[in-house]
């Protein structure tokens, strides 16, 4: 198995799990050959090998745990900000698009409480109040994004955190194509899978996800999960006057 590359397929049907090894046919070659000559094992062996080259979970919970460490979904932390909630229908498409799925989502007006704990490692950048102050201007869009490398994939998607230099070395990316400036750039996540787990622990509380990234408990979204500070819309924030904004734009050289 660790000779050379394999297909790992995750396949979908009532009764997956048997209906696959039924298909299968016995694990024994020659069993197989003899007793099944049309299963899949018998079909497809190699010549002069006794080894079957087609594996099949023997439960549903062997299969959960094969999928998961096959395909190693991880959830990240995705915020459309007040200045870009006029454009989350086409965020949204842009990031199904690239293969995340949205996991869960809330829109949410951020208490002070909350957009603190979001954005806590900012706290002793000189930008940190006017980054509070329009993060609670108005509702936001939270949403709990699942793929492969969600994290990176996120950031990259992104794009620099200052719109003019996202346009010029990422065209394509969220900021380029939605950011007005680098304090009003459409769109958060963390920087790191543990930061992102601790923010949507924040946000979603004790939501929990299976391997492909579906919210457990059959629930389609999470508009009903509590986040752990009560929601409440701080009062709009007055925009930072040029020099601040100045010195916003030379020290914030990206957003976590």
């Amino acid at each position: 198995m660790t000779c050379g590359p394999v297909l790992a397929l995750c396949l979908a049907h009532n009764d997956a799990v048997a209906q696959w090894r039924s298909m299968l046919g016995p694990k024994v070659l020659s069993e197989a050959i003899e007793e099944q000559p049309d299963s899949l094992r018998a079909q497809f062996r190699v010549e002069d090998s006794d080894i079957n080259m087609l594996h099949g979970s023997d439960s549903d919970a062997a299969a959960q745990e094969e999928l998961g460490k096959i395909f190693q979904v991880e959830q990240t932390l995705a915020v459309i900000k007040p200045d870009a909630m006029d454009e989350k229908e086409k965020i949204m498409e842009k990031l199904k698009e690239a293969g995340f799925m949205i996991s869960c989502q809330k829109d949410m007006n951020l208490s002070k409480e909350i957009a603190t704990e979001i954005y806590k490692s900012k706290k002793d950048s000189e930008f940190y109040d006017n980054l509070i102050d329009h993060m609670t201007s108005g509702p936001t869009l939270m949403m709990v994004l699942s793929a492969e490398n969600a994290v990176d994939k996120l950031r990259e998607m992104m794009g620099p955190a200052d719109p003019e230099v996202a346009k010029e070395s990422n065209p394509d990316s969220l900021r380029a194509l939605f950011a007005k400036s680098i304090m009003e750039n459409a769109i958060h996540s963390p920087s790191t899978n543990e930061s992102a787990q601790e923010k949507i622990r924040v946000v979603f509380g004790d939501a929990q996800f299976d391997w492909d990234g579906t919210l457990k408990g059959d629930r389609s979204d999470a508009s009903d999960l509590q986040p752990e500070e009560e929601e409440a819309a701080d009062e709009p924030s007055t925009e930072p006057d040029q020099a601040a904004e100045t010195a916003e734009e030379e020290t914030m050289e990206k957003d976590e």
